[in-house]
């Protein structure tokens, strides 16, 4: 079966599913004082044979003091370029409450723009790029497509996925959009033409803006005052606010 210009068609598509909100790090008011107060693995220290342990969860603050802790977190992490207000944004939205599904122009455009991204990209037109030489530019089949969702996915060779994974701590995107829960990439059209051709790739992306148990067990989080507020915001059952899913839908026209 060939594949005509007008037929959207899913490439590739992550093994986590998009819209999952039953991750452990979209629960929410599961946990009690005593259930947090025991997580952390680094933050434990032994002195003659005893075992004491410096705690960072502050059931003192109040819940303004905790989104005040994340507000710090938003000033140190994102003050350069044109993304800082992505965090506050999504803390906002985190203080209302509101959980469900963010989607955001600025958002679209931060991923757009990554390196990351664009490799991605470069390699998808360069396999599709192989795949037609090799068969002449007659056309794109049903089978090439699986061919191309292997070389994508090939564990060796394959394509890394467009995440935020640079040293810039600064502008915002370290916090926001630092790694990816789910992924699916779609090729919308291909037009080929004289050995040469045209086509759009079109990806949906999601992350999660909340913490499970691992993120405060063995990471540097469990000694940040503002990962530890979140966390208590988020898991503690008297206060029980909603994480969130961020979701960046974006496209790309290439050629070759």
């Amino acid at each position: 079966m060939q594949i005509q210009k007008a037929e959207r068609r899913l490439i590739f598509k992550t093994i986590k599913k998009i819209n999952d909100f039953t991750a452990n790090d979209m629960r929410h008011g599961d946990m009690t004082k005593e259930q947090i107060l025991a997580q952390g693995k680094m933050n434990k220290i032994d002195i003659w044979g005893r075992e004491l342990k410096i705690n960072f969860f502050n059931f003192d603050n109040t819940v303004d003091e905790h989104f005040g802790n994340m507000a710090s977190m938003a000033k140190w992490t994102a003050w350069k370029g044109e993304y800082p207000p992505l965090i506050q944004i999504m803390i906002e939205r985190f203080k209302n409450n509101e959980g469900g599904v963010l989607r955001h122009d600025l958002l679209n455009k931060a991923f757009l723009e990554l390196s990351t991204t664009i490799e991605c990209v470069r390699r998808i037109k360069e396999f599709l790029s192989n795949l037609l030489y090799n068969n002449g530019f007659r056309s794109l089949s049903i089978d090439d497509l699986q061919q191309l969702a292997l070389k994508i996915r090939d564990p060796k060779d394959g394509v890394k996925l467009p995440k935020f994974d640079d040293y810039d701590w600064f502008n915002g995107l370290g916090i926001t959009i630092h790694d990816t829960y789910a992924t699916k990439i779609y090729l919308d059209y291909i037009d080929i033409k004289d050995n040469s051709f045209e086509a759009s790739l079109s990806f949906r992306i999601q992350d999660h803006f909340g913490l499970d148990i691992a993120d405060l067990n063995g990471k540097w989080f469990e000694y940040s005052q503002w990962f530890c507020s979140w966390f208590i915001l988020q898991r503690y059952k008297v206060y029980d606010y909603k994480p969130f899913i961020n979701e960046a839908n974006f496209s790309c026209v290439i050629t070759g």
